[in-house]
């Protein structure tokens, strides 16, 4: 999952502020409401805040770094990684390191080779962050896929948090599929289980975004409850 606070105020561009809660705008809360299960969210469940990288490149890399591993842990390891190659660092800085160096910081020797094709990738493609507001949610997944170890749940994270563009669904994501399968019964049977939600999603055009974003609000809910439990 996503983390909710920003590592620095570096990291928090001009255009996107932190605190707004998307279903405020527009007539989000009367088309999702439309859905009762998602009005129940919507009326007693909240977002949290969080905050994006400055950069599109700054975004990808945060991206392969908090992938498969708890935020608490990818907090720290992103932390050493700009420690190392600074909190303004740019595809040439980087590129300057072995892959030994980041795998000092907490990488693993892959997601290490992933963050240096990234950086590659921006060092030949230097258009990209001002090319990247005018293409479609599909153009952006077909074109930042292309580089090695960016996968289709990375580029919707992108799409989501930094572009905030609002009708992503990611559905790839492992707690979307669990709150799916808790509140609307949808199969475990991956198969059965994209149908399903692509299905039940269909109701929350054009904002499956923000229904996404309540759908992880639960599970952090459910997971405070447990905690507190315990």
């Amino acid at each position: 999952m996503r983390p909710l606070v920003s590592l620095s105020p570096q990291s928090i561009p001009s255009h996107m502020p932190i605190d707004r809660d998307p279903i405020d705008r527009d007539n989000v809360y009367s088309i999702l409401s439309q859905d009762p299960i998602m009005k129940d969210l919507l009326d007693n469940r909240s977002i949290d805040s969080f905050a994006v990288q400055d950069t599109l490149y700054h975004e990808l890399s945060a991206a392969i770094v908090y992938q498969q591993i708890s935020v608490k842990a990818a907090d720290a390891v992103y932390l050493r990684f700009r420690d190392l190659v600074g909190w303004d660092y740019t595809p040439q800085i980087v590129a300057h390191y072995s892959i030994e160096d980041l795998r000092s910081c907490g990488l693993s020797r892959q997601k290490a080779g992933y963050i240096f094709n990234i950086a590659e990738y921006f060092t030949t493609h230097v258009n990209i962050e001002n090319q990247i507001d005018q293409l479609t949610d599909q153009e952006v997944i077909q074109k930042l896929t292309e580089i090695k170890g960016v996968g289709v749940w990375t580029v919707k994270m992108v799409l989501m948090f930094y572009l905030q563009r609002p009708n992503v669904f990611p559905y790839e994501d492992l707690a979307i599929a669990q709150v799916m399968q808790a509140l609307y019964d949808v199969s475990e049977d991956k198969k059965v289980a994209k149908a399903q939600m692509l299905e039940i999603a269909t109701k929350w055009e054009p904002y499956r975004s923000t229904a996404s974003f309540y759908l992880w609000a639960w599970k952090r809910w459910q997971r405070m409850l447990s905690q507190h439990k315990s």
